[in-house]
């Protein structure tokens, strides 16, 4: 067993006062500095207990308190719409040697944090209306919102013999939050396989394949300005964002009598984000001349890279490295279609900008002296 406690803080001095200006538009604005400071304690708890030669349990507790403030500011106003979090947080993991060359491990994290809200909705829209996001009712953002988290993952290991080795690894989290408007729920999932193989002392080979996956769901109201009550006019939006990679790469050394070593990578990703927003109190959005709701077209990136290298060892302290990188990129963006001629909207420059696709050569040379 085994327990710990951090503590962390910083007070932030700085004086705070208003500064006038104009931004774009010409509209006069009136900004505030805000001396943000922090402290926060976190106490951990861990248990380990081996359960026989082949199996063994973790379970671990930890619960963080953060408090957020700002001592000065310009008016007296609160900085924070969240000056405080508790989380409490319980591991679960466990570890078993089914066999001399199989491992298996499986864990389970559950968070739960919750927030204190400033009484401040509603108080700082007449002088400094951007502070706290315009106090907008019911908005919070995520990274300070009460929330549930439930995380799970595992992974295989399989030493197949002396020179071949193969790992399985996988990992799903889900994130709930409690805000009336901002995100409301988030997951990521993902799935890596990775294989080594060894055929020589100088030798070796390796080969991986992964996969993720995110959704994020948000939820909004378009009456900006609500301090008091909540927003009428909601509408959603959810984001989705898939990746997928391959990649090969080699390394053989001991050449030249062991002076020369080669190394070799290539690496494929390609990557889709599918945008979709839906606006049910304004019937007209999905018309073709509107189009504020619906889905929009994928967002699609692949890239390709291969490096190079090869290291020469002329004497005990010097070596001479000489590299070549290439890399591909194929984008393809729906955004910039509103640059292309004949078909720019209102206040919108034609510049024909399409989306980034390039190719790229590198060839580097470099000497390693070492003392």
């Amino acid at each position: 067993m085994s327990a710990a406690l951090n503590y962390n803080e910083r007070d932030n001095r700085t004086q705070s006062n208003t500064y006038n200006y104009v931004i774009i538009g010409g509209r006069n604005y009136t900004g505030v500095n805000l001396p943000y400071s922090y402290r926060v304690v976190q106490a951990r708890v861990d248990a380990d207990y081996r359960l026989s030669n082949r199996q063994k349990l973790h379970l671990g507790y930890e619960h963080e308190f953060t408090d957020r403030w700002c001592d000065g500011v310009v008016g007296g106003l609160e900085c924070v719409s969240t000056p405080s979090n508790d989380e409490d947080k319980v591991a679960f993991d466990y570890r078993l040697r089914a066999t001399d060359t199989v491992h298996v491990r499986l864990g389970y994290v559950y968070s739960d944090r919750g927030a204190k809200f400033a009484s401040v909705f509603g108080t700082n829209t007449g002088t400094y209306p951007d502070l706290n996001a315009g106090d907008e009712y019911g908005w919070v953002s995520h990274i300070f919102d009460a929330r549930t988290q439930h995380t799970v993952k595992g992974s295989v290991d399989w030493q197949a013999n002396d020179a071949l080795d193969v790992g399985l690894r996988g990992r799903y989290s889900e994130n709930n939050y409690d805000a009336v408007l901002g995100v409301q729920s988030g997951r990521e999932a993902s799935v890596n396989l990775d294989a080594t193989y060894v055929y020589s002392k100088d030798a070796t080979i390796s080969a991986y394949g992964s996969w993720q996956n995110s959704r994020r769901d948000l939820r909004s109201g378009n009456d900006r300005g609500a301090t008091t009550t909540p927003p009428v006019n909601i509408w959603t939006n959810q984001l989705k964002q898939d990746s997928y990679a391959i990649g090969l790469n080699a390394r053989r050394s001991g050449l030249k009598n062991g002076k020369l070593e080669l190394t070799g990578d290539i690496s494929y990703t390609f990557d889709t984000s599918h945008y979709s927003t839906q606006v049910p109190y304004l019937a007209t959005c999905g018309d073709p001349g509107t189009l504020t709701c619906g889905d929009t077209p994928d967002i699609t990136t692949s890239y390709v890279t291969l490096k190079l290298r090869g290291t020469y060892q002329i004497n005990d302290k010097g070596r001479v490295a000489l590299g070549y990188l290439y890399q591909n990129l194929d984008n393809n963006d729906y955004y910039y279609n509103i640059y292309q001629y004949g078909y720019t909207p209102d206040r919108v420059i034609p510049t024909n900008e399409i989306a980034p696709n390039y190719d790229e050569h590198l060839i580097s040379l470099s000497y390693i002296f070492e003392f």
